[in-house]
């Protein structure tokens, strides 16, 4: 079957009401997160699921994506059930305040696709679903995937994909489904589509241009006996460069204590690291150089005002919207041009006065083989200007 999918022009709305959210729910958006005027993202998004329509969303990082998908489900009557999926329990936590806050009477359920699953007996007649951080979720097989990741993919379905299939059988109406991300490609858009999912589904993208101007991307690569600012315009030697140490060594988290001094952080700022490695060891280890860190995990319990390094990895961060972040350090190369944006995301983000917050992301990378042609490689394809940091070679 043919889906339409349709891209939806920038249109301006001067209030929340417009868009179709209570006026008593506009009273508490301005009183309890001095929020008065939707973004761009949430005046396009809110009336398409307001309208019962099957939505792929697809914005850059910290555009009030998440937040505007929690308060279309506070807008909706509380007699409907709504199903909110997010990456990590992180998020869940603060679609649940959010939600909370602005409808606690309201029927929606927040949760991870795991936790999920193991309540899916009970999930019935759902009206609709939101999926955020879809790519995240579904994690098909990367283009040039080899035939035996493919059918290990097949064999071992994600937790997400599981959940959705069940629901969707298992209703007596096809939930209307809201698929987000800032990284939702074509490939993942045409699979989500060809399960039946979602039918006829509105496709809002606004990511075009969407690279803040205000956040500016530094990248320092790390050797032995030397730290230096990438070049782009460097040719490639003759013997790449070889180093003895690994992404997480004492001479990269002394960098990262470094910069922290040299930048005069004061905000909030992150620091992520692989998944492999304990955040309690880099915390404790941080500490020797008098850098107060703690896990990301915690960021949303504590109500402490002190300038907080928060470690993270690129899956237990997705999503969440910390208030004030200036700072993003990245240690070792992304995996992926999706794996930096959702990185460099956490910080340049939207306030609630409608102004992107000013921000910094500074990768530090191993001067080792070809590192430094693939980090060159990787801001081009995003089309991404890397500043030199004054404070370095």
């Amino acid at each position: 079957m043919f889906t339409r999918i349709c891209l939806i022009k920038t249109r301006s709305y001067a209030t929340f009401q417009k868009l179709g959210v209570p006026e008593s729910t506009a009273a508490l958006l301005q009183t309890t997160f001095g929020i008065t005027k939707p973004t761009q993202t949430q005046s396009d998004l809110i009336p398409t699921i307001l309208s019962g329509k099957d939505l792929f969303l697809r914005d850059g990082t910290g555009t009030g994506k998440s937040f505007g998908m929690a308060l279309a489900l506070a807008s909706i009557d509380p007699q409907s059930r709504s199903l909110y999926i997010t990456p990590n329990q992180e998020l869940a936590s603060q679609v649940k305040q959010w939600i909370e806050s602005l409808a606690p009477h309201h029927g929606v359920i927040v949760d991870t696709a795991a936790r999920l699953s193991d309540a899916s007996p009970t999930l019935t007649t759902i009206d609709r679903i939101v999926l955020d951080e879809a790519d995240q979720a579904l994690r098909l097989p990367k283009r040039y995937a080899t035939l035996r990741q493919q059918q290990q993919r097949q064999l071992h379905p994600k937790p997400a994909q599981l959940l959705l299939t069940d629901l969707m059988q298992s209703s007596p109406k096809k939930p209307q489904l809201i698929a987000s991300s800032a990284t939702l490609n074509r490939p993942l858009r045409h699979w989500m589509t060809q399960q039946g999912w979602l039918v006829d589904p509105v496709f809002i993208d606004i990511t075009h241009g969407s690279h803040q101007p205000s956040v500016q991307h530094h990248c320092l690569m790390v050797s032995d006996d030397a730290i230096r600012n990438i070049t782009p315009s460097k040719p490639t030697p003759s013997a790449p460069p070889t180093t003895t140490f690994d992404d997480q060594d004492d001479r990269m988290l002394e960098s990262v204590a470094i910069l922290h001094d040299l930048e005069q952080v004061s905000k909030d700022s992150v620091l992520f690291v692989d998944s492999s490695v304990s955040t309690a060891t880099i915390q404790s280890r941080l500490a020797a150089f008098n850098i107060h860190a703690k896990d990301i995990r915690d960021a949303l319990q504590t109500t402490s005002t002190i300038p907080t390094l928060w470690i993270a990895t690129e899956f237990s961060a997705r999503g969440i919207d910390l208030a004030s972040v200036s700072h993003v350090f990245i240690l070792g190369k992304p995996g992926s041009i999706a794996s930096y944006l959702h990185m460099a995301g956490r910080t340049g983000r939207l306030g609630p006065n409608g102004k992107v917050r000013p921000g910094k992301v500074i990768s530090l990378v191993r001067d080792h083989g070809r590192s430094e042609t693939k980090m060159i490689n990787m801001y081009n394809l995003m089309n991404i200007d890397v500043a030199s940091l004054d404070h370095v070679d």
